[in-house]
């Protein structure tokens, strides 16, 4: 099993790498169409909810997830520049937390039929990348990506095979 590297960049800047046994088209449609991001985005013990994608420069997004207490946990943003199916940057926001929203590039990149997806998170301030890293963000970011697998595993193709 694959695990994340965690980079800390900066005081205000983070980057993940991890590599999936998928092409980057099969990546790329995992994390842009709805139908897709329901079945993994998330921990297990969650349900999404709620999964809009209007995957246009200026459109929005906003994925809910349901704890098994009922609580929801709420993510939402702006697409800024859409490169398919290479790049997407976004703004995020955990609804929950007003103003500590950062913006999220995420490079998609085919190395001998593998997608190595490199996230690089910049936050506002150092008290903001803190308080995300001190989340479990990490933790849950393997478990999602754990998911992720499966799901590319279930709708990938080798590569130059139809997605």
């Amino acid at each position: 099993m694959r695990k994340a590297e965690l980079t800390l960049v900066s005081d205000t800047e983070t980057r993940i790498r991890r590599t999936f046994d998928a092409p980057v088209e099969a990546v790329w449609a995992a994390w842009t169409k709805p139908e897709l991001v329901k079945r993994w985005y998330g921990l297990r013990a969650l349900r999404m909810t709620e999964c809009t994608i209007n995957l246009v420069v200026g459109g929005t997004w906003r994925w809910v997830l349901a704890a098994p207490d009922g609580q929801l946990i709420a993510f939402s943003g702006v697409f800024k520049d859409i490169r398919a199916p290479h790049s997407l940057t976004r703004t995020e926001l955990f609804e929950a937390m007003p103003g500590t929203d950062y913006v999220v590039t995420l490079d998609f990149e085919a190395v001998d039929g593998l997608t190595v997806l490199t996230s690089r998170m910049v936050y506002q301030n150092k008290e903001h990348r803190d308080g995300h890293l001190q989340s479990g963000m990490e933790g849950g970011m393997n478990e999602t990506y754990e998911r992720l697998d499966e799901v590319l595993a279930d709708t990938a193709q080798p590569a130059g095979g139809a997605v």
